[in-house]
């Protein structure tokens, strides 16, 4: 890889500038009160719970898979977080979100800084990084997520980390993977079309090693982070994790998902989701797309197709679209 000019670096650190003032201004102009029901709250007394000795899992028991009633879904990751910057003193909600509304900022920044890289790549593409890492860093729907204080970009982070890696050090990649998992789970729909990939592009005779490697990595974070739960209440865990599949369907903001408009339900509406999964890893498998455009493939048939949506599932599908866009070229010729 060739060194990029003395000048890209310039124009670099002087974007970085431009957005940090953009970043000031929107705060200074921006209504960023939450309202009462949003998800970031809700954390934040799980966190509360699990500093008092309370299993943030237990309460599904009482309740039914159909109708959420604000249970813990995610991974216990996001909530041992909450409680650890609680544990620092954060005990008051206004206090903790000013630290959390940071993290995210680092980590919405971070993805920005992702997206250029994978889009500069080796031929030094200076104006296209740009222009990828500004759509990243200020579409509505990323500023949306910076709004609500959600832990989207957190998980995010991790999972395009997972994507970059992959090629070149894939047993960092797993391990990224696991991190993402364990604060949000929607990055295991595209575990079929990663290990696909992983496959593809290790020797025959280092198979059976990568692929024992992928699953045991990307497991282990998640697993020390759930482990003393699935083993205080493992059928309360388990109902918990199952929850994200069985639940109804939901309409929001007047969009209709395709099970919903067909009327179907229970297992029957995950299918419009499952097949696009389904057809995206057979696609990689087949060469005919790459990595990135298969990742994309996965996240726009979550978003498009998943029985419940929120606005903030939508940026998990922006910086591969981004990437899958701008190195157009290069894909073609690696497929």
């Amino acid at each position: 890889m060739r060194q990029p000019p003395r000048w890209h670096y310039a124009v670099m650190v002087a974007w970085a500038l431009i957005c940090a003032g953009l970043l000031v201004r929107m705060a200074v102009q921006t209504n960023f009160t939450l309202g009462p029901e949003e998800d970031i709250r809700y954390i934040f007394q799980e966190g509360q719970g699990i500093l008092r000795g309370e299993n943030p899992y237990a309460r599904i028991t009482a309740g039914n898979m159909e109708r959420n009633h604000k249970y813990a879904t995610y991974l216990p990751g996001i909530y041992l977080l909450a409680a650890g910057f609680e544990a620092m003193g954060l005990g008051d909600f206004d206090r903790w979100l000013l630290v959390w509304r940071g993290v995210s900022v680092v980590f919405w920044a971070g993805i920005g800084v992702l997206v250029f890289a994978l889009v500069y790549g080796p031929r030094g593409r200076l104006a296209t990084a740009l222009l990828a890492s500004g759509l990243w860093l200020f579409n509505r729907w990323s500023l949306h997520v910076l709004v609500i204080a959600h832990t989207d970009f957190v998980a995010l982070f991790f999972f395009v980390l997972c994507v970059m890696l992959l090629e070149r050090w894939p047993r960092w990649a797993w391990l990224a993977l696991g991190v993402s998992l364990s604060i949000k789970h929607i990055a295991i729909l595209a575990v079929p079309v990663l290990l696909v990939a992983q496959w593809q592009g290790t020797p025959p005779e280092r198979r059976r090693g990568a692929m024992a490697w992928a699953v045991g990595a990307m497991a282990a974070v998640p697993l020390v982070v759930s482990l003393p739960y699935l083993i205080a209440a493992p059928y309360a865990f388990v109902k918990t994790m199952l929850f994200s599949f069985t639940r109804d369907a939901m309409v929001h903001y007047h969009l209709l998902s395709v099970d919903v408009a067909l009327d179907w339900e229970d297992h029957l509406s995950r299918i419009p989701m499952l097949l696009a999964v389904g057809t995206a890893t057979w696609l990689v498998a087949r060469r005919q797309v790459g990595l990135v455009a298969g990742v994309f493939l996965v996240m726009a048939g979550f978003v498009w197709f998943n029985s419940v949506f929120f606005l903030q599932y939508i940026v998990w599908a922006i910086p591969f679209a981004l990437v899958m866009a701008l190195t157009e070229r290069e894909e073609k010729k690696t497929t």
